[in-house]
């Protein structure tokens, strides 16, 4: 449920622990009047959503949320993706928590922490009341655990994403060059992994990296399978491009109802064809981590000309 004075375009995130007045978008309120409803029905700026680093991840979501204020009980999010930016309202006590810093795993409540294996902001945890919380990952790295509950919250702060390519193998990790050596873990597909180190042919001495966690140890590939033989075929004269379409613009306000709130914007090109209504406007259905919802704008998407494919 949105607070009254529903939000039309997004504000930046406020300090968790300093609060302080919230200026309209585009618009400047009198110093007589508290910023509490910003109506600007033409704007659908959602630049604060687009430079949040705070997220938070709401109770069976399938992805972190972008934190993008705070209001009492109530939170402000953000779904982002390089197409649409939307917002909405939900209570603080729908959070879920995660891991709010870096923090080494142990294999036991109270035990050494593994200085190789690291739970990273944003690893989903129960909310739990005990010193220590279980942890489990299954993909793309896949190992259990503890940490503190003390290193928990439900905001965290957003991690750089990881530059190196998806593996689209499985490993088993071990702590050391050796088949006998315990398996710290289980790499699987969609991990990046990269060598770090040196170790005894055949092992390799790699970290691995997924969403929320980082492993360290040690790998023996298998060999490659010997390549099928194949016809040759030719390809060189023939050219396949997809060509994306402008169907609705960028800065597009996108609303929750046809002629409803303001709660967000197209900010890319849109891979998916927005379906047109009947009366006019478009709709356009958004995978955020809420679920798929629709979406709606006023304008109508522009069909593209003719395409002659091969």
């Amino acid at each position: 449920m949105q607070p009254s004075g529903r939000l039309v375009c997004p504000v930046r995130v406020r300090s968790l622990i300093a609060g302080a007045l919230l200026a309209a978008c585009g618009t400047s309120a009198p110093t007589t009047t508290p910023v509490r409803a910003l109506v600007a029905p033409s704007s659908c700026d959602v630049s604060a959503a687009l430079s949040s680093p705070k997220r938070a991840w709401l109770k069976g979501g399938s992805s972190p949320a972008v934190v993008v204020d705070i209001r009492g009980t109530e939170i402000q999010i953000a779904s982002v993706t390089g197409e649409i930016v939307v917002t909405r309202w939900v209570p603080v006590s729908s959070l879920g928590r995660a891991v709010r810093v870096e923090t080494a795993v142990s294999h036991t409540p109270g035990g050494p922490p593994d200085p190789m294996l690291f739970a990273l902001p944003g690893f989903p945890v129960e909310s739990m009341t005990t010193p220590w919380v279980h942890i489990v990952a299954s993909s793309p790295l896949a190992f259990d655990g503890y940490v503190p509950n003390s290193v928990t919250a439900t905001i965290f702060d957003a991690i750089p994403e990881h530059p190196e390519r998806p593996t689209s193998m499985a490993f088993s990790v071990r702590t050391d060059p050796r088949d006998d050596a315990p398996v710290r873990g289980t790499i699987h597909s969609g991990a990046r992994v990269h060598v770090t180190g040196t170790a005894p042919e055949p092992w390799l001495a790699v970290t691995s990296s997924g969403p929320f966690a980082r492993m360290t140890g040690f790998i023996k590939p298998s060999p490659p399978p010997p390549l099928p033989r194949t016809s040759a075929f030719d390809f060189s004269g023939d050219f396949i491009e997809g060509t994306p379409v402008e169907w609705l613009p960028v800065g597009t306000c996108l609303r929750d109802a046809p002629n409803g709130t303001i709660v967000g914007a197209i900010v890319g090109t849109l891979w998916t064809k927005p379906k047109p209504l009947p009366r006019g406007g478009t709709a356009v259905t958004v995978s955020t981590p809420w679920g798929d919802v629709t979406y709606y704008a006023r304008e109508s998407i522009t069909e593209p000309p003719d395409v002659d494919w091969l």
